[in-house]
């Protein structure tokens, strides 16, 4: 993405993908104070605490 990757093709349901294009996004500057980062972090923590 750095280098100028603008349009890759995977599958946004693949969640290790999801994962790595928010990083990706935070790293870059690109999620202003992390907001995307932070919800993101949150859903999937409520997630696994519903799961059992």
């Amino acid at each position: 993405m750095h280098a100028g990757l603008t349009c890759a093709i995977t599958n946004p349901l693949v969640p290790e993908v999801r994962k790595s294009v928010q990083a990706s996004d935070l790293l870059l500057g690109h999620d202003e104070y992390a907001m995307r980062w932070i919800s993101a972090f949150r859903a999937d923590q409520k997630k696994a605490v519903a799961a059992p």
